[in-house]
């Protein structure tokens, strides 16, 4: 017999019992009633005429009929606004079965332990905004907004979400559990001068794609996507993950998860140069240091955002020492959209407010 290791145990008292949770929870929510429903996020993909693909997120969850209107909550719920725990207290069904259309093709997929669906499929579709079917045993059919990049696309942004676009002081516990499960989302704040510098940033950018990454969870997916929407940041997929356990640990690593997403990005668009955009408060800096000396090639610039004072102890300090520590990659560190976008603009990034307009 062979005896288990530390980590074994801990794998098999942290999936095992989240697993059963789940499955009480399944079982309790088809007694009421409840029906599968597909929550569809914005995916993404690339064009290309002989090897397309396209990367498809949602999630899978038992609802009462009616409480979702093609698998979005229903308008007088958002006009009231969403109370972060009620993204959470959804019944998920784990593993469920989704059937995706994509232009008159049918791809059978499946979700993931937590429910939560990323796949990666063979598709061909035109660069630009598409939209694909979801549907799921009986629940009604959905659509997800895919987001296609041309293969000759050779700039990108990808953007932190919290404290770089929206104030939330996700990374710290106690102000991430408000923020996540209490506070309304009409009451999130937009990060000063944000909005302006990224529509600055790609209106002579046309095709270029955005990603938002971030260490949250998909349960507030939607509620991020409005936050951005209302707030006329650009639209583009949102890249988060899975809060819970592993299979081999009780909790998720939020810096591993980006650090993922990142050699994703670069494996999946060999020809994209980058524009990192995030805040000083510990964990970026060092994130796309490491990324830029690693595919130094595939990176414009690093834009740190400068935490406030009160923020920056928040966050547990800065990390400055990580600056300028890139040989031939620009940094632009400072407080706000406006200024950062001052920087850029030196940097040729950023097309000039008077040219934009004889253009």
């Amino acid at each position: 017999m062979v005896k288990e290791t530390g980590s074994e145990r801990a794998r098999h008292i942290a999936a095992r019992f989240e697993d059963r949770l789940y499955e009480l929870r399944a079982e309790r929510a088809r007694e009421r009633g409840m029906v599968p429903t597909v929550l569809p996020y914005t995916g993404y993909g690339l064009s290309d005429p002989e090897n397309g693909w396209v990367r498809i997120f949602a999630r899978v969850v038992l609802a009462k009929p009616g409480a979702f209107d093609a698998g979005r909550h229903l308008a007088k719920v958002i006009a009231d606004g969403v109370r972060g725990w009620r993204n959470f207290m959804a019944p998920i069904v784990p593993h469920g079965e989704v059937e995706v259309h994509i232009n008159g093709e049918r791809f059978a997929v499946q979700a993931d332990r937590g429910g939560v669906l990323d796949v990666r499929v063979a598709a061909s579709l035109e660069p630009g905004w598409n939209e694909i079917s979801l549907h799921t045993e009986g629940g009604a059919a959905v659509t997800a907004p895919i987001m296609v990049v041309d293969g000759a696309q050779e700039f990108g942004v990808l953007s932190d979400v919290d404290d770089t676009v929206v104030v939330t002081a996700l990374p710290r516990p106690l102000l991430a559990a408000w923020n996540s499960f209490v506070l309304s989302e009409h009451a999130r704040l937009a990060t000063p001068g944000m909005p302006v510098m990224m529509e600055r940033l790609m209106r002579d950018k046309p095709g270029a794609p955005t990603f938002y990454l971030s260490t949250g969870a998909w349960n507030v997916a939607q509620t991020l996507t409005r936050f951005l929407s209302r707030n006329l940041y650009p639209q583009g997929p949102l890249l988060l993950t899975d809060w819970g356990a592993t299979e081999r640990s009780w909790f998720r690593s939020g810096m591993q998860h980006k650090a993922d997403q990142l050699r994703r990005l670069a494996a999946e668009f060999p020809n994209m140069k980058w524009l990192l955009i995030g805040d000083d408060g510990q964990h970026d800096p060092y994130l796309y240091a490491e990324f830029a000396r690693r595919y130094p090639h595939h990176v414009e610039a690093i834009v740190i955002r400068q935490l406030t004072p009160s923020e920056a102890v928040l966050a547990g300090g800065r990390s400055q020492g990580i600056l300028n520590s890139t040989p031939g990659v620009p940094w632009v560190y400072e407080p706000d959209g406006a200024r950062i976008a001052q920087k850029l603009e030196a940097l040729g990034i950023i097309c000039p407010d008077d040219q934009a307009r004889i253009d």
